[in-house]
């Protein structure tokens, strides 16, 4: 299998996936979401507030010095209707 980085091409179909991936979580019993980011990626962080995620704690990991803020985004049954 060959893998490439994604394209801007790429975004619409990347935003069905997630809706899909939403959906199914929903339906299998778990309505929330979460995902971490480095404190230093403000664009991620924008990104994820304007997906509708909030910021709800902060992952250390044991490898490495670089503490990671934790997002989460817990009523997927809600549509996001802000624009990207």
């Amino acid at each position: 299998m060959r893998v490439r980085k994604s394209t801007e091409r790429d975004f619409q179909r990347m935003m069905q996936i997630y809706v899909y991936a939403r959906e199914q979580m929903v339906k299998t019993g778990n309505p929330n979401q979460w995902g971490p980011t480095n404190g230093d990626n403000k664009v991620m962080q924008r990104l994820l507030e304007k997906l509708g995620f909030t910021h709800c704690g902060t992952i250390y990991v044991e490898e490495d010095d670089y503490p990671r803020l934790a997002f989460e985004k817990t009523d997927l049954t809600q549509k996001n209707d802000k624009p990207l």
